[in-house]
């Protein structure tokens, strides 16, 4: 616990402790209350508390005795001996290798050297000695493991609640922070217990794993559910966070998308592991449908796991623990009544499904690798295979906007679904700039050698999963219709590619790559009847050149708001594109200001309503529901909830 006294008020509760006011001895025999009234005389009312609470949080310690000369230190100013900070030296580390890059005198840089090499010995050393759970419930499970002795006093109430709220940023009753301890002191209990290589079948393995998803969910409700209305409504981030989270969670709910969208590289590479977990998930929806809490029993399924017992999960930065999946980044829809169940289901299956897929690839290349004599003890090598994982799951590495993901997933749907799709897209131009790379004398390691050849071979199977799937569905068109007009668009300048058209509606079947290769392909000159500019195909098969757009003529390229605006280089497609990647949230905003919502509607509080929070499978289904030569909505819908993008117009 830590907090700022300012210097003035250091040096009179140093003379208060020396003179005996302040003296362990006597402050040990008042109440609560009493010591916070002594105190707020010498810091006023805030800081009061705040010294109150340290005081009897040294009280609880082991060694009495030690807790109240820590607490006379701190009072008076005096430092105390830390732990060691790994964060804090993962920074000093990166300060030191941008200091050797710089400097040329191989004297220093062989001093820096071993620094660097010194500080990642001792970085590797304390995280391989910490348990697995995340950072958040392995920082409250130290907290709280400190409160064991006052957790049975019930003239201790008061002291938990205040404590507990201070330590872990949280307001928090007796009953919730016991229920914490006790499922801390079991999981320690069981953590002695279980040896490695103990089976996912053995009761204890399982008990274990159930009682870390219950502190998961525990300490993850206490956090959502910690601000109140009136908090929410006077601080604009926060109401940010609660209008847009829950327009987007709205938005993507009522499907079991995950699996041939998110899933879709899985399904290309490892198809029986795909299938596996795709049965699972629907078990899961109606698990979810009918009251049970899947989602708790699919995250004890992951926890329980050795990799996640041992802490390699963590280490490797695994996103199996994460509190929420980007499309569903609010819990408000579980308190609709009528909506609750069928938005549980949907969220349950998208959260637990990404969950267990990333940890059964991460095991099954975790072996790989070790077969093939890469070092998986090392940090740097686990970090590079679970960034892997996470990005071919949906979930890229935001590395130069990590400091504003959070505004970013308030402006775009899927910031980080948009990264793992450029990431697949660009694996072979990350072999070739490594191949480069080896012949200037740059060396990479083991992992990152075999992970960005594996990446660029996976990118051909499941550019080749989709091109068999296209050629079958033309295949199967002309097979039917002789000498029909093509189901399939092969130019990747059109909307249309990567698509199957199926009367007025179109099926994604790219997983959102197609609109990647469209957008690079209009954002460079190309040639069309001799003519080289930048073109495009627009809905309707016509060839479009990009100067030749307009506010009335290419409605479907660019909409600005100024009906003079005339388009004129590939970077008007790029502000297109993000556009249509908008959140609800930011797509209001957009709406707004354009003065017609994205369906074209004029702009009215139901027409908006409507689009930030209708879920995209209903959309998907009025639409079909209102074209007569839209394909058949059952199929139609089928491919829309599995994630297969339906377009209809």
């Amino acid at each position: 616990m830590t907090f700022c006294i300012p210097k003035p008020e250091v040096d009179r509760l140093a003379k208060a402790i020396d003179n005996g006011l302040l003296a362990p001895e006597r402050l040990i025999t008042l109440s609560p209350a009493e010591r916070t009234a002594l105190f707020t005389d010498f810091l006023g009312p805030k800081l009061a508390r705040e010294a109150n609470l340290l005081f009897e949080s040294k009280i609880v310690l082991e060694s009495q005795k030690r807790g109240m000369q820590n607490w006379v230190k701190q009072m008076k100013g005096e430092p105390l001996k830390k732990d060691f900070d790994v964060v804090a030296a993962r920074k000093e580390v990166i300060k030191l290798q941008e200091k050797l890059s710089k400097t040329t005198d191989i004297f220093l840089k062989r001093d820096i050297t071993r620094k660097i090499d010194k500080l990642n010995n001792k970085i590797n050393k304390t995280e391989a000695n910490e348990p697995f759970i995340d950072s958040h419930r392995r920082d409250m499970l130290a907290k709280i493991e400190r409160l064991d002795r006052v957790l049975d006093a019930k003239s201790e109430r008061e002291f938990l609640r205040d404590l507990a709220e201070t330590r872990l940023g949280l307001r928090v009753t007796f009953e919730q922070a016991s229920k914490i301890v006790e499922y801390t002191k079991e999981i320690k209990k069981l953590q002695t217990e279980i040896k490695p290589g103990t089976p996912l079948t053995d009761p204890a393995v399982q008990r274990y794993g159930l009682l870390v998803a219950k502190l998961d969910q525990t300490v993850g409700r206490l956090r959502k559910d910690n601000l109140t209305w009136s908090e929410v409504m006077t601080s604009p981030d926060k109401w940010l966070d609660l209008t847009f989270g829950t327009a987007k969670s709205l938005k993507a709910s009522f499907d079991n998308s995950f699996w041939l969208r998110q899933g879709w590289h899985l399904l290309a590479t490892h198809p029986t592991m795909w299938a596996r977990n795709f049965s699972k998930s629907w078990k899961d929806m109606a698990l979810e449908a009918m009251g049970e809490d899947a989602t708790l029993l699919g995250k004890a399924e992951v926890f329980a796991r050795e990799n996640a017992r041992n802490g390699v999960y963590e280490r490797a930065g695994l996103d199996v623990g994460v509190a929420f999946e980007e499309a569903y980044p609010s819990q408000l829809p579980h308190k609709i009544p009528g909506f609750n169940r069928a938005y549980g289901a949907s969220e349950s299956a998208f959260q637990v499904g990404a969950m267990r897929v990333r940890a059964e690839l991460f095991d099954h290349l975790h072996r790989e690798m070790i077969e093939r004599g890469i070092d998986m003890t090392d940090v740097k090598e686990l970090k590079k295979l679970g960034e892997f994982v996470n990005s071919v799951t949906g979930r890229g590495k935001l590395k130069h906007f990590a400091g504003a993901s959070h505004e970013l997933n308030l402006l775009l749907f899927s910031p980080r679904w948009i990264k793992s799709r450029m990431d697949t897209l660009l694996a072979p131009a990350k072999v070739a700039t490594m191949e480069i790379g080896k012949q200037f004398g740059k060396e990479y390691s083991p992992a990152e050698v075999y992970l960005r050849r594996k990446a660029a071979k996976e990118l051909f199977q499941v550019l080749g999963t989709m091109a068999a799937v296209l050629t079958a569905a033309e295949l199967i068109n002309q097979m039917a219709n002789p000498g029909a007009k093509s189901v399939i668009e092969l130019d990747p300048r059109s909307s249309a590619f990567g698509k199957i058209r199926v009367g007025n509606t179109r099926f994604d079947i790219s997983a959102g790559l197609g609109s990647f290769i469209t957008l690079a392909s209009r954002m460079v000159p190309t040639s069309h009847n001799g003519d080289w500019a930048f073109w495009s195909i627009n809905g309707k098969g016509k060839y479009v050149k990009l100067t030749d757009i307009n506010y009335e003529g290419g409605l479907d390229v660019v909409s600005f708001k100024n009906p003079g605006f005339m388009a004129q280089t590939g970077i008007d497609y790029l502000v297109q594109f993000l556009m249509n990647k908008a959140s609800p949230g930011a797509g209001l905003g957009i709406s707004i200001y354009e003065g017609k919502t994205f369906g074209a509607d004029k702009v009215t509080l139901p027409s908006l309503m409507g689009q930030a929070t209708v879920p995209i499978p209903i959309e998907t289904w009025l639409d079909l529901l209102q074209d007569p030569k839209a394909a058949p909505v059952v199929w139609a819908m089928l491919a829309e909830t599995l994630g297969i993008g339906t377009s209809t117009y």
